[in-house]
């Protein structure tokens, strides 16, 4: 196989070396070494001080807290989370322009998440049925809870198919409870012909004072004798 030689003439090394290493533009060459302080990214110096430009514009537009405080490019209520936005971001001496994206980007995630978590509570709400719900909902009702507390429970009902079974275990062993002091509840109207008088009994009873809602249709169904004058 025959070898290729390639010859570089003294008039090919001569140009090599006189080319010039940087340019002020495009048409007007340097002279010397190429300076330190230009970039290897730029070509010339006009592109560098273009560059540099721009970079001082992006910077302008990223920082510098505004003397006269943020403002939003949207209405929106004073709130405490807000002003710790703002403090934060004048502590990182961001621009207004800067604190409105970081706001945008952080509002529009919260409405993501709303979006997927109300998608997830419907999807549980399907999933456990009306059913079940209605008698949970009943069961709240009857437990007498301070309303800030019973709002607390409802609302992480749905957040976790586990909270609502959590409460529906509890439900079922309160229930089973009452059903064993129940005989002595059921056996009221056998001990006396008088609906009065198992009425009081079952005001008196222990097992009603721990939860009366469970008792209402025997609570009507004595009152309901009471009206008739009979047993």
């Amino acid at each position: 196989m025959e070898e290729t030689i390639q010859h570089t003439s003294a008039e090919q090394v001569v140009a090599t070396e006189s080319a010039p290493k940087w340019y002020i533009d495009e048409s007007i060459a340097g002279t010397g070494d190429r300076p330190e302080w230009i970039p290897e990214k730029y070509k010339t110096v006009k592109d560098a001080v273009l560059g540099g430009t721009e970079a001082v514009k992006m910077y302008t537009k990223a920082f510098g807290a505004p003397e006269g405080g943020y403002k939003l490019d949207f209405e929106a209520p004073e709130s405490p989370l807000l002003n710790i936005l703002k403090d934060t971001a004048k502590n990182k001496n961001l621009s207004n322009d800067m604190f409105n994206s970081f706001i945008n980007d952080f509002v529009n995630n919260e409405k993501i998440y709303l979006e997927k978590q109300n998608l997830e509570i419907e999807n549980t709400k399907k999933t456990i049925g009306a059913e079940r719900i209605d008698s949970i909902n009943n069961f709240i009702a009857n437990l007498k809870l301070p309303e800030g507390n019973a709002n607390i429970i409802k609302n992480s009902l749905f957040t976790d198919i586990k909270n609502f079974e959590a409460i529906e275990s509890l439900k079922k062993s309160i229930d089973e409870k009452l059903s064993s002091m129940q005989p002595s509840i059921s056996n009221v109207k056998a001990d006396t012909e008088d609906p009065r008088e198992s009425l009081k009994k079952l005001y008196e009873s222990k097992s009603y004072r721990a939860n009366s809602g469970y008792y209402a249709s025997r609570v009507k169904e004595l009152a309901d004798s009471i009206m008739k004058g009979g047993a």
